[in-house]
């Protein structure tokens, strides 16, 4: 798909690249948070997944765009790349719950420039949560390693690229 203001003349017609997208064999892509666009995959027969980057200054906004689609899914690439794994932690844990209160789901794309752009990231996001949450209770500490652990090792539900919600 193209982002409209960058729209070629001659460029085939969304509805178009939608047909030959499900002639061609798939089930579904992901977008950005665009109702027409959605509208029309649907009426493709194709699953429409969200995809956006979000940050603490831009995640309400983002999810909130989501909010009348629907998507079964939304892949998140969250924070920049500078971004310390404990704020990335904390930025998220607070993602995931505006998510849940506009009945939206989740999962964090591991992606170059956001907080996960290097291997060992994801892997220290829970010890310095651990840290950082150590002079709190314990279940603190375990409730954000839990959360930081589900971000990285989530899958797509099956049923999302079918179509089926």
């Amino acid at each position: 798909m193209r982002l409209p203001e960058r729209e070629q003349p001659g460029e085939w017609t969304d509805d178009r690249k939608l047909a030959t997208v499900k002639a061609a064999g798939f089930h579904g892509f992901q977008w950005r948070a665009v109702p027409a666009l959605a509208e029309l995959a649907s009426k493709h027969g194709l699953a429409y997944l969200g995809a956006c980057d979000a940050n603490e200054e831009n995640y309400r906004q983002r999810l909130a765009g989501f909010a009348p689609i629907r998507p079964p899914l939304i892949n998140i690439q969250l924070c920049d790349h500078d971004t310390e794994p404990a704020e990335a932690v904390r930025v998220w844990i607070e993602l995931e719950k505006a998510a849940a209160d506009l009945g939206l789901a989740e999962d964090l794309e591991v992606h170059r420039d956001t907080c996960t752009e290097t291997p060992e990231k994801p892997g220290a996001a829970p010890n310095s949560t651990n840290s950082r949450a150590g002079s709190g209770s314990g279940s603190t500490s375990t409730s954000r390693t839990s959360q930081w652990s589900s971000i990285s090792t989530r899958h797509m539900p099956r049923d999302c690229w079918s179509g089926r919600t």
